[in-house]
Parts: C-alpha cells; structure tokens; sequence
C-alpha cells in the first residue's frame, strides 16, 4: 500500500497521497488540494518499519566499549 508525497509545481505545497495499490496511483488525476493545480512533482520520501521505538533502540549495535 503505497503513500506517495507530491508538491505543488505552482503553489508549493507538499502533500501526501495514500494508494492501495500501484494501479490505482496510475488511473487518478491528483491535483493539489491548496490550489487545484495539476502540476506536480513526486518526491522521494521516508517508510516506516513497523517497529516501536523500543524495538528500534533495543535491536541496533550495542557501542559498549
């Protein structure tokens, strides 16, 4: 399940869109949800891992010494 991030080519703003699947990200005519404008540049953008920061802390490299 895809989250893509997008900014607007003529207003700037930055927004996230949710798809369920790749196919459905290719049939939708996105436009910017401040302007309208249809112009818009897909960004790179961070995943999460599905871990909680508890996990996250407990399972890197111990830096005993």
């Amino acid at each position: 399940m895809p989250i893509y991030d997008y900014r607007c080519e003529d207003c700037g703003h930055r927004f996230d869109r949710f798809f369920r699947t790749l196919e459905e990200e290719s049939r939708q005519n996105i436009a910017c949800p401040r302007c309208g404008s249809f112009r818009l540049r897909k960004l790179l953008s961070v995943f999460g891992m599905g871990r909680t920061a508890s996990q996250a802390c407990s399972s890197g490299p111990s830096k005993s010494g």
